[in-house]
């Protein structure tokens, strides 16, 4: 069996991917930001580029750190 956390951030995301990628010793294995999202149209100004969803790979393990933001 294995744990598959999943992290949320509130629009620090992508600092977060990268120092677990460094602490566990993985590697980022995927980033979606907002601005290349089916909901891009919808983000407020200053998210585009903000990490929407992603994954590291640590061995066995994966780890999922959606940065989270209420979409009106």
């Amino acid at each position: 069996m294995s744990l598959n956390p999943v992290l949320t951030f509130n629009g620090n995301c992508k600092e977060a991917f990268h120092f677990y990628a460094k602490a566990f010793g993985g590697r980022l294995a995927f980033l979606m930001t907002w601005g290349s999202s089916p909901k891009a149209s919808q983000v407020p100004a200053g998210w585009h580029e903000k990490i929407l969803i992603g994954r590291v790979n640590t061995g066995s393990s994966e780890k999922y750190l959606p940065t989270l933001r209420h979409l009106l």
